[in-house]
């Protein structure tokens, strides 16, 4: 399976697929809904996904969270391209494009069920899991570029 990573535009049809997504992953198995949510921040992120063909099969958005420091978000594939490394794909974009934009520092909130995925990729858990949107997560972060 053959991947493009892009970045898709707040507002267009990529970015409206991008959320059906994420409610079905993230929103839908614990009741919620993405769409009870004020999406408007994400306006100011750089969004990007993972295409095969014309079909979104990933995603991740990166946000500035200060001059040093970027925080990914919303790291997703979908479940028919797990397991063939579009996970670390999408990470090392958004790592790659933090490096290019000034920032030294990368963290993210990240599903206690993911752990092992993001410790293989070098992040560190800072502080104790806590409960978000009905499930365990913990904050993790990773220092690039050297320092």
């Amino acid at each position: 399976m053959e991947f493009e990573i892009r970045q898709i535009n707040y507002g267009s049809a990529e970015y409206e697929e991008s959320l059906r997504i994420r409610d079905e992953i993230f929103r839908k198995p614990w009741g919620l809904s993405i769409y009870d949510d004020d999406n408007s921040a994400d306006a100011k992120d750089i969004l990007f996904a993972a295409f095969d063909g014309a079909e979104m099969v990933g995603m991740t958005f990166l946000q500035t969270e200060n001059p040093q420091t970027a925080r990914i978000r919303s790291v997703i594939t979908i479940p028919r391209a797990r397991g063939i490394g579009l996970g670390k794909k999408l990470m090392d974009k958004a790592e790659e494009l933090a490096f290019e934009m000034g920032f030294h520092r990368l963290v993210l909130r990240a599903r206690v069920s993911a752990l092992g995925f993001y410790e293989k990729l070098g992040y560190k858990s800072v502080g104790e899991i806590y409960e978000y949107r009905r499930v365990p997560h913990v904050e993790m972060e990773k220092l690039i570029g050297g320092n």
